[in-house]
């Protein structure tokens, strides 16, 4: 609202100051234009004398060396036009072109190339019945559109060093100048501030990436409205890297793919925001990547559609800080389930959520070996932990530690696992168990202790073990007697009998 304040004062310091079509004695050149009536002669640009394009009205205003620029278009429709202003090779500092009068629409197609000014389009509508794609091309410099409409083009805003600011604009049912080129786009340059403002603006039914934010000072979005915009798999609706961010009390409802990504932000916050039954696809509703802090305040997410873990919330590598305060998660799905956590986070990254409130008709449940954290994303139990499978919707809020005798080594364990013989763990939520020394020993598995052999236990395994020795010797003596009279005492072979009787009979 102040900048919107500011523009008017200007406009109508630009009105006081211009009376007639052309002023030698003042620093504003005001040029009327009429697509209709006008006529591009060197003597155009009063009110009843119109000119008839806009790249003419341009062309005057630089004659005239004048620091500021004012284009008033008829109603009516100017197609296929384009220009180029440099105002680092003239006076012009600042141009305004806008739409007068308010019974007819003023429509256009625009293309501009504007290196080193500040420009801005008030009151017109960019649209036509066969489209003609407008690029606004900025170098170092600031565009503004006011109480404007893009429709039904082929349209893309780019800038270098530059900065980009809607008031009251809608933007709708288009694409991007080329394939895969976003409706909006700012990257930084060393030396010059960029940022992208939007305030009270509408984003409908566009068919491209909308925002793309690359190492500017800041964007800023207040007051907005995007529904019904698809993008591909790939692609993002907004895309900030490595720039402050914020989003305030806007909404996103029923768009199709990711609708936010975050890449190196110090800071970014999300307030007062509203977002319901956008399909994510395989993506996330809002993705974080690389050293973002991120806080969200008193915001809505709720019938949130992915077919892939954490559709309201992603975190990918590198450690982040995201804090969510206030706000409320409701009935957020993936694939066919309501219950599987809308945030996946990262091992690195640490997400907070305080005072968040879930929709009890759709609870977050986790598998075996992770708890619910927050209440809205599942985290895997820590070492020397465990968890089951939840039972009967009852999901486990925090994991158990495991019993002394027992341990735990990895994250996200579903069970303990006992102590080898001969070692032990004395504590629960032991990650490993220690090996008994000296003459400490164990008497089996999952032991607690180790315990020393005494005297009376040293004496009582001997008399045990004499115990059963004592049978076993006395039963094989037993058997090797009986084996031993069998072959001395019993009955002769035949052939050393009949060996016998021969033998005897010889001596007779």
């Amino acid at each position: 609202m102040m900048y919107f304040c500011l523009f008017t004062l200007g406009f109508f310091f630009i009105k006081m100051c211009s009376t007639s079509a052309t002023f030698q004695n003042t620093n504003v050149t005001e040029i009327f234009v009429n697509g209709k009536n006008g006529s591009d002669i060197p003597s155009c640009g009063q009110k009843r004398l119109p000119c008839k394009t806009v790249s003419y009205a341009i062309g005057r205003i630089l004659e005239e060396n004048s620091t500021s620029g004012v284009v008033n278009l008829f109603p009516g429709i100017y197609e296929a036009e384009s220009f180029k202003v440099d105002c680092g090779t003239n006076h012009l500092q600042k141009l305004v072109i806008q739409g007068i009068g308010t019974s007819e629409k003023v429509q256009v197609t625009l293309s501009t190339d504007i290196i080193k000014c500040d420009i801005i389009f008030n009151n017109i509508q960019w649209t036509s019945t066969s489209p003609s794609p407008v690029l606004l091309n900025l170098l170092i410099a600031n565009v503004s559109i006011v109480n404007s409409i893009v429709t039904d083009l082929p349209f893309s805003i780019i800038g270098l060093g530059s900065s980009i600011k809607l008031w009251n604009a809608t933007i709708s049912n288009c694409v991007g100048y080329q394939p895969l080129l976003p409706l909006m786009s700012a990257s930084g340059l060393t030396g010059f501030n960029s940022n992208i403002i939007l305030n009270t603006a509408t984003f409908s039914f566009n068919n491209a990436q909308l925002i793309s934010a690359k190492e500017i000072t800041a964007i800023h979005m207040e007051k907005l409205n995007f529904f019904s915009n698809n993008v591909t798999v790939e692609q993002i609706l907004i895309l900030i890297d490595r720039c402050q961010s914020v989003l305030r009390d806007s909404h996103f409802m029923n768009n199709s793919g990711s609708i936010i990504k975050m890449t190196q932000s110090t800071m970014a916050n999300i307030t007062g925001s509203v977002f319901g039954n956008n399909d994510v696809m395989s993506g996330s509703l809002l993705v974080v990547s690389k050293q973002v802090v991120l806080h969200i305040d008193s915001c809505s997410f709720s019938s949130i559609y992915g077919t892939s873990s954490g559709p309201v919330l992603r975190t990918e590598r590198e450690a982040s800080l995201i804090n969510i305060q206030s706000s409320y998660f409701s009935c957020n799905r993936v694939n066919s389930s309501i219950h599987l956590p809308p945030i996946h986070s990262h091992s690195l990254t640490t997400v907070n959520c305080t005072n968040c409130t879930i929709n009890p008709h759709c609870p977050v449940y986790c598998t075996a070996g992770s708890f619910v954290l927050e209440g809205v994303m599942c985290s895997p139990c820590p070492k020397g932990a465990y968890s089951t499978e939840r039972v009967q919707n009852i999901t486990t809020i925090t994991c158990k530690r495991c019993s002394p005798g027992y341990y735990s080594s990895s994250l996200g364990s579903k069970t303990c696992y006992p102590c080898a013989k001969g070692t032990f763990s004395s504590k629960s939520g032991s990650t490993q168990c220690s090996p008994c020394k000296n003459d400490f020993m164990t008497s089996g598995e999952g032991e607690s202790s180790c315990s020393r052999m005494t005297i009376g236990c040293i004496v009582l395994t001997v008399f045990v073990i004499l115990l059963i020795l004592i049978p076993l010797l006395l039963l094989a003596g037993k058997h090797l007697s009986t084996t031993t009279k069998r072959i001395g005492l019993g009955t002769k072979p035949k052939d050393f009998k009949i060996l016998h009787e021969d033998v005897t009979g010889s001596v007779q």
